[in-house]
C-alpha cells in the first residue's frame, strides 16, 4: 500500500492539490474541548 501511494502520479497529484487548498485556507481549524463554530463565534 505504502508502495502503491508514494510512487502513483494521480494520488500525488491529487494530494499536492489538497495541501495547497490547505496553506490557503484562513481558519486553521482547532481540535480541542470548543467546537470550531465555538471558536469562529468567540473570534467576531
Amino acid at each position: 500500500m505504502i508502495e502503491y501511494f508514494g510512487t502513483d502520479s494521480k494520488f500525488q497529484d491529487h494530494s499536492q492539490k489538497n495541501t495547497d487548498s490547505r496553506k490557503k485556507q484562513k481558519t486553521k481549524h482547532k481540535i480541542g474541548s470548543k467546537t470550531y463554530s465555538q471558536l469562529s463565534f468567540e473570534k467576531v
